[in-house]
């Protein structure tokens, strides 16, 4: 838990400059020289302007949300909804779902 509000400040910096990660997730943070988190692999990141969305899938299923999977337009709140999902792994010892069945 004591690298978590370091990873929110970071995905906050990002979001000022306008940036959304889009496949933020544990793999994806890693830690400097300082022991300080860096995100990290931008391959899915995309570069919006103020209240604008992205579409289009793509991330690690089990961080993201439901409208981001389905490729629906999302805001940099997907990062936030990922962050918490890191939140609760590192609580929880496991990742948390919400249990949707995307087959089905």
């Amino acid at each position: 838990l004591f690298h978590q509000e370091g990873q929110a400040l970071s995905m906050k910096r990002l979001h000022e400059m306008g940036i959304i990660h889009r496949d933020l997730k544990p793999e994806n943070i890693l830690l400097d020289a300082h022991d300080q988190p860096v995100i990290a692999d931008f391959g899915l990141a995309a570069i919006v302007g103020p209240d604008s969305t992205v579409s289009g899938s793509g991330g690690t299923p089990l961080y993201s949300p439901l409208e981001q999977l389905i490729g629906s337009p999302c805001t940099a709140k997907v990062d936030v909804w990922a962050w918490a999902m890191s939140l609760g792994e590192a609580i929880e010892g496991m990742v948390c779902t919400n249990n949707v069945d995307l087959h089905g």
